[in-house]
C-alpha cells in the first residue's frame, strides 16, 4: 500500500483534492491531508509518506521548505509541487529537487490523477527493482551455500579425513574455509523438526536470513561455512581470519559465545521456536571434524529429552564433555521418516488446506500398500497424524462442533479398522471436515474484526480519522484492513467512513436544533463549508434544504443520482 500527503494551506484545495483521489476508491492508497508544514513535520514523525502532493507558497514554512526536511528522511518520496502561478523561479527550483514534479492548481482532474498514477507507478517500478536486487542478493547467498553442502557432507560423513586434494576441492567450490587457522563448531538444533523439507520456500527463506546475520555479525572476523545436517540442524564451521586477528578486542571464543546466543535470539524470531546451540570451544582440524560433530548430536540428543520445558538452550563444551559422552556409532542424519508426517501438522497450523491434504494423499496411497495392521513404522505414521489432529482440534475447541460431523475417537482408538485402507480414509475424512469448519471459524473471525472496526469509527465520528489510526486501534497492519474490509463489505474503508459521516449528519439536522456549524464539526469534517458541499455531492441536497424537509410528514429521500440537479 502507498499513502499520499496532501498539503495546502488552503483547505478547499485539500478538501478538493482528497475528495477526488478518495472518490477513485483505490485500496492500494492511503489518502491523508495537512494544511500546514508544521502540521506535515508531525506526520512525518508517525508516517512514512510514499507521495506527497504539496503547495508552494505556505506561510511559516515553504513547501520548498517542507520538500528539502522531507527528502532529507526519505529520500524516496516523490514530490509533486501544486502552485497557481506558472513562475520560472519556482520551476528552476523544483527542478534542482530529486523525485519532484510540478503542477498549476488551474489543471483538470483528469491531468492531476494521471500525474499521481505516474508517480504511483515510479514508486513500484523503484520498488521492484529494489526487490529484485535483494532477492538477486539473497539467491547468489543462497546458491553458494548449496555448492558448498557436498564437499562440507565430506568432512562430517566421510570415512577418512580429507586427502590433500579434497582439501584443495574446498578451494575449487568457493567454499571459504582454509584450515590455515584455528576452526570452531556451532552446532545448532531446532527441535521439533520445525523447518520442513517439503517447505523448500519457507526453509530457504530461513537459511537465506541466518546467512545474511551471520555475515553482518562475523564481519571480517571470521570466515565461515554451513552444513545442513538435516532439515532441523546445522554445524557451522567458524575459522578465524589472521587479517582481523586483532579487531575483536577479546578472546575468540568469548566472541563466538556472544554470537551464539545472538543467534539463539534471531532463530527464535525467525521460526518463533526454541533452538539449542552447542559451542566447541577448542579448536578443530579436518582430522576430527567427523568425530567431534558426532558427539556434538549426541550431546544435544540428550539435551532435548532433558528439556522438558522446550527451552532455547545455549552452551559451550569442552574436550572433557567429548570424552565423556557415551559412544554411539548408529547415524542419527538419515534416521527421518522417509513420509515427513510432521510436515502435516505444519500445513495444519499454517490453514494450508490444499498442501495439507496432497501430502496427506501421498502417504495414505503409501500406507494403503497391504501394510500388516501390526507394522509398527506404519502405527507410528498413524499416531504421529492423529496426535497433531488431536491437539489443533483440542487446542481451538473445536471438539464438539467436528463431533457433529464425524466420531472423533478413532484417532486414539484404531482397533474398530479392519486395514489401513479403512483407518486412512477416516484420516483423510476428518481432516476435510477440520478444514471446512476452519474456514467457518476464519469468517467468523474476519466479521469480528471488521465489527470492532466499524464501532471504532462510529465512537470516533467527529475526530480527524485515518485508515492507519484505524487499523492501529484494532493492532492490524492497514493494508490487511483496507483490502479484508473492501473485499468483505464491497466498499473502502474510507468509504465507509464518509458514509457514517453523513448517516450521523441527517439524523442530527432532523432531531435536533444544532447549528449546520456544529453538526459539521460533530460528524467530523473540517469546515461547515466543506460539510456543506460533501453532503450535497451525496444527498443530492444541502444541509439546509435537508432539515428543511422536516417541516414536513416525511423526509427528503436521497436522489439516486444527485447530479442531475
Amino acid at each position: 500500500m502507498n499513502r499520499m500527503l496532501i498539503i495546502d494551506d488552503e483547505h478547499h484545495i485539500v478538501n478538493w483534492l482528497y475528495d477526488l483521489f478518495t472518490s477513485l476508491d483505490n485500496p492500494e492508497l492511503e489518502v491523508m491531508k495537512a494544511y500546514s508544514g508544521f502540521e506535515t513535520m508531525t506526520i512525518l514523525k508517525r508516517y512514512k509518506i510514499d507521495l506527497m502532493l504539496l503547495d508552494i507558497s505556505m506561510p511559516g514554512m515553504s513547501g520548498f521548505d517542507v520538500a528539502k526536511k522531507t527528502l532529507e528522511e526519505w529520500p524516496a518520496t516523490r514530490i509533486v509541487f501544486l502552485t497557481a502561478h506558472d513562475n520560472f523561479e519556482y520551476i528552476y527550483q523544483v527542478n534542482q529537487l530529486p523525485n519532484t514534479s510540478y503542477l498549476l492548481k488551474t489543471e483538470d482532474d483528469k491531468t492531476i490523477i494521471d500525474t499521481v498514477n505516474k508517480a504511483l507507478v515510479s514508486i513500484q517500478k523503484e520498488q521492484e527493482i529494489h526487490n529484485i536486487i535483494q532477492i538477486a542478493d539473497a539467491r547468489e547467498m543462497l546458491i553458494n551455500h548449496l555448492t558448498q553442502q557436498e564437499i562440507l557432507r565430506l568432512l562430517v560423513h566421510g570415512t577418512s579425513p580429507l586427502s590433500k586434494n579434497e582439501l584443495l576441492l574446498l578451494r575449487q567450490k568457493n567454499i571459504p574455509l582454509r584450515f590455515e587457522n584455528k576452526i570452531y563448531l556451532l552446532y545448532t538444533q531446532i527441535p521439533g523438526n520445525m523447518i520442513h523439507r517439503a517447505s523448500s520456500k519457507i526453509n530457504e527463506k530461513i537459511i537465506t536470513n541466518l546467512l545474511t546475520y551471520t555475515v553482518k555479525y562475523l564481519h571480517d572476523n571470521f570466515i565461515f561455512s554451513m552444513l545442513e545436517l538435516r532439515r532441523d540442524c546445522f554445524i557451522w564451521f567458524l575459522e578465524e581470519n589472521r587479517i582481523q586477528e586483532n579487531a575483536l578486542g577479546m578472546p575468540s571464543v568469548t566472541f563466538l559465545e556472544n554470537f551464539s546466543e545472538d543467534m539463539v535470539t534471531v532463530i527464535e524470531t525467525i521460526t518463533n521456536k526454541s533452538i539449542i546451540n552447542i559451542l566447541y570451544s577448542s579448536p578443530v582440524n579436518s582430522n576430527n571434524i567427523r568425530y567431534i560433530s558426532n558427539k556434538m548430536n549426541e550431546i544435544c540428543e540428550k539435551i532435548i529429552q532433558k528439556n522438558s520445558q522446550n527451552a532455547s538452550f545455549c552452551t559451550q563444551i569442552t574436550e572433557t564433555d567429548i570424552e565423556i559422552a557415551n559412544e554411539n556409532e548408529q547415524s542419527l542424519y538419515h534416521s527421518l521418516n522417509s513420509l515427513h508426517p510432521e510436515d502435516l501438522s505444519f500445513y495444519l497450523t499454517q490453514k494450508d488446506r490444499d498442501s495439507y491434504l496432497l501430502l496427506l494423499d501421498k502417504i495414505s496411497s503409501f500406507c494403503k500398500k497391504g501394510f500388516s495392521m501390526h507394522d509398527l513404522n506404519i502405527i507410528q505414521v498413524y499416531n504421529d497424524i492423529a496426535s497433531s489432529l488431536i491437539r489443533y482440534i483440542n487446542q481451538h475447541g473445536l471438539e464438539k462442533r467436528i463431533a457433529l460431523k464425524i466420531a472423533v475417537y478413532p484417532l486414539y482408538y484404531m482397533q474398530d479398522f479392519q486395514n489401513w485402507q479403512e483407518a486412512f480414509q477416516y484420516i483423510q475424512s476428518i481432516a476435510g471436515y477440520l478444514f471446512d469448519l476452519i474456514s467457518d471459524t476464519e469468517n467468523d473471525r474476519n466479521e469480528l474484526l471488521l465489527s470492532t472496526v466499524e464501532t471504532y469509527v462510529f465512537n470516533n465520528i467527529s475526530k480527524p480519522l485515518t485508515l492507519s489510526e484505524v487499523a492501529s486501534a484494532v493492532n492490524y497492519n492497514s493494508t490487511y484492513i483496507s483490502r479484508l474490509y473492501k473485499k468483505v463489505r464491497g466498499i473502502s474503508l474510507p468509504k465507509f467512513i464518509l458514509q457514517s459521516r453523513i448517516e450521523l449528519a441527517e439524523k442530527l439536522l432532523l432531531t435536533t436544533d444544532d447549528s449546520i456549524q456544529n453538526i459539521a464539526r460533530e460528524s467530523g469534517f473540517d469546515t461547515s463549508q466543506y460539510f456543506s458541499i460533501v453532503f450535497k455531492k451525496e444527498t443530492g441536497y444541502t444541509p439546509r434544504d435537508y432539515r428543511q424537509s422536516l417541516k414536513f410528514s416525511t423526509p427528503i429521500k436521497r436522489l439516486s443520482n444527485p447530479d442531475k440537479i
